[in-house]
């Protein structure tokens, strides 16, 4: 189990301070990019494919995003940099959790024939196939959009077709986490150094459990574990990442349509009217659930907003 991907945020901090104490953690050449990006002014390379962004609004602090390239040129064991970037105060908002076979425990056609069957329980309900051109085939399982997916592929492969000469069998099972999910997978790894991996295999297990085929129950969700995933997942008992609650404020809400909504929300009035603009608007209403309603409870009871 490695960690294969770890982004996010610093906030809160004089940004020069930030910046000086990144220079000091990674200890590499950054090689200053024409232009920024995610609205920032700023940018930098590092480790080649990592990036260090900031010069944005005073509330969007420092952002960094080192991908496995990155990390594995670093040099740094991963778990040691999510404990320094969190004493930098980083909020992180990705981080993929990686599980590879290379004993060959994982057959792909098996995954197949348990995916196209519906052979496994899960929280998602949407899954995809891909086989690029050089034969490698990867699963994806949860909406691309959501704070959760996981990708099982040929690891082999994709080695073969960027021109190595990888011989032998290599199946990758990669949970990418986002937001808050991400945030807290990174605090239960850093309060649990030597215990996190058994943990990590339960919350693979936790979002897809591929099941027995040769039980004649027609409901899936009741069949045993497949054996070979369990032997994969090292029969680790179902996890759960708990997220912390957290309680949203108007206040919250109006930074967030300031500095990510705004400009598109005056494209959309400038170019349907205001009319128009104002129905769909309103229409937003039908969607409110319990923790909108609670949030405008808050902000007529306290006056935010009102000014």
């Amino acid at each position: 189990m490695i960690i294969d991907w770890i982004e996010g945020t610093i906030l809160n901090r004089n940004t020069k301070s930030v910046l000086d104490d990144l220079r000091a953690l990674f200890r590499c050449d950054w090689i200053a990019l024409p232009k920024g990006m995610y609205g920032y002014a700023s940018a930098a390379l590092v480790y080649e494919s990592g990036r260090v962004l900031w010069g944005g609004s005073d509330d969007m602090g420092v952002h960094v995003s080192l991908p496995s390239s990155a990390i594995s040129l670093s040099g740094f064991d991963p778990i040691s940099l999510l404990v320094d970037l969190r004493k930098l105060r980083m909020r992180f908002t990705r981080v993929d959790l990686a599980a590879d076979d290379f004993e060959g425990i994982l057959n792909l056609d098996s995954i197949e024939h348990c995916t196209k069957n519906g052979l496994f329980a899960s929280r998602w309900r949407k899954w995809l196939y891909n086989e690029d051109s050089g034969g490698g085939r990867t699963w994806y399982y949860g909406d691309s959009q959501s704070d959760a997916r996981m990708r099982i592929y040929d690891k082999a492969a994709e080695r073969r077709g960027a021109g190595e000469d990888y011989q032998g069998h290599w199946v990758r099972v990669e949970l990418r986490l986002k937001d808050e999910r991400a945030d807290a997978a990174v605090s239960y790894i850093i309060q649990h150094l030597d215990g996190w991996h058994g943990w990590a295999c339960g919350v693979i297990r936790g979002y897809i459990d591929f099941k027995d085929d040769s039980s004649s129950d027609s409901n899936a969700t009741r069949r045993k574990t497949a054996l070979w995933w369990d032997r994969f997942l090292q029969s680790a008992a179902r996890q759960r990442i708990t997220v912390p609650i957290e309680v949203r404020t108007i206040d919250d809400v109006a930074r967030w349509f300031e500095h990510q909504l705004a400009p598109s929300v005056c494209v959309l009035r400038t170019v349907f009217g205001e009319d128009k603009f104002t129905d769909m608007v309103t229409a937003g209403s039908s969607r409110w659930r319990s923790k909108h309603l609670s949030m405008i409870d808050r902000a007529l009871a306290y006056g935010s907003g009102r000014n």
